[in-house]
């Protein structure tokens, strides 16, 4: 009997032990196990797309203090470019949204088939927030951009070249009245197109930031038509009194061009801080840390549980009943982890 009980006594510690083993599997390390392997699957997608949205962001949420670094994001808040580089910026900007946009659907749409353990669920619903938030900013940006895109179709590659190529008409030999008249009226006429064109994509009579930024567009181009037109009809006079209230009104239309410019960037930098885009972006950023800080505490490789030596070497009971052990079981003094590969 005094051995049965010694070998009783020796099993006790040892169950304990391996109770208490299985309380921490499961309430510890199976749930640390859950919550790592989701976060395995989403964190590529976040880490890819808000990489992406620095960018943005950028542009937007720190106006104030990099307004020069917006302005060299984004065409619409850029006033010194050419037509054709223009034309190939904002087409460059629209690919570059929507394959983010598509990015994001992507993330969303395998964030929906997910079902996160009860420990990732706040994750989860993050990054839902998360990407809601962006792609709502997102879409007004692209939306933005189609609307320049289509003013600058509006104004049209011929006008601008004819424009460009005014602009050296003087200094080019043997020009002659009626040679610069008819480039004249034809410019007027190319940049009146324009402006009705204009006029159907914009709303004129919308005080918006956003829309006052294309009606600064909107009034370059009434401003040539106006005055090619009306130094064709001095040119047609003939006389030195008419050609001096030609150059007076180009004196006074490039004063107004400049004014224009200035107006601009004025309503450039309103619309980068009233936009809903801002909006849209502060709440992202504030989302996108919080889900940082979650990963990068919850995402870390749980280190692998491995024998105690000493529980190794432990004694093991005897075949003979009536053996006293040699030595007391050796309890280990922690529980490691446990690995989730293993």
């Amino acid at each position: 009997m005094k051995g049965l009980r010694n070998q009783l006594l020796l099993y006790v510690p040892l169950f304990s032990i391996a109770l208490l083993l299985g309380l921490f599997l499961f309430l510890w390390v199976i749930p640390k196990q859950q919550v790592k392997a989701y976060i395995d699957e989403v964190r590529d997608d976040f880490d890819a797309i808000q990489e992406k949205m620095k960018f943005y962001e950028g542009g937007f949420v720190t106006v104030s203090g990099l307004f020069d670094n917006s302005k060299e994001a984004f065409y619409e808040i850029t006033t010194m470019r050419t037509y054709e580089e223009s034309k190939e910026d904002t087409a460059q900007d629209i690919k570059d949204i929507t394959e983010l946009l598509t990015e994001i659907d992507r993330a969303q749409e395998k964030l929906s088939t997910l079902t996160p353990p009860k420990q990732a669920e706040p994750l989860h619903e993050l990054l839902t927030q998360y990407y809601s938030e962006i792609e709502a900013g997102m879409q007004i940006l692209l939306k933005h951009e189609q609307t320049q895109e289509q003013l600058l179709q509006a104004s049209g590659d011929e006008l601008n070249r004819e424009l460009k190529e005014a602009s050296v008409l003087f200094s080019q030999p043997n020009v002659s009245r009626n040679g610069i008249i008819e480039k004249y009226v034809w410019i007027a006429s190319l940049a009146q197109q324009s402006v009705e064109k204009m006029r159907e994509i914009i709303h004129p009579d919308s005080p918006t930031p956003e829309n006052e930024i294309f009606l600064s567009i909107y009034k370059q181009h009434t401003a040539f038509a106006e005055l090619f037109g009306y130094c064709a009809q001095k040119f047609s006079e003939n006389t030195k009194e008419a050609d001096k209230e030609c150059f007076d009104m180009t004196a006074q239309y490039s004063t107004l061009y400049k004014s224009l410019r200035e107006e601009r960037e004025e309503f450039d930098k309103k619309w980068l801080e009233q936009s809903p885009i801002t909006s849209s972006f502060t709440k992202a950023i504030a989302l996108q840390t919080e889900i940082q800080h979650i990963i990068e505490t919850e995402g870390k490789e749980i280190p692998e549980i491995t024998p105690n030596p000493d529980q190794q070497n432990s004694p093991q009971p005897s075949e003979n009943p009536s053996a006293t052990p040699s030595a007391a079981p050796v309890v280990p003094s922690e529980i490691p982890a446990v690995n989730p590969t293993q």
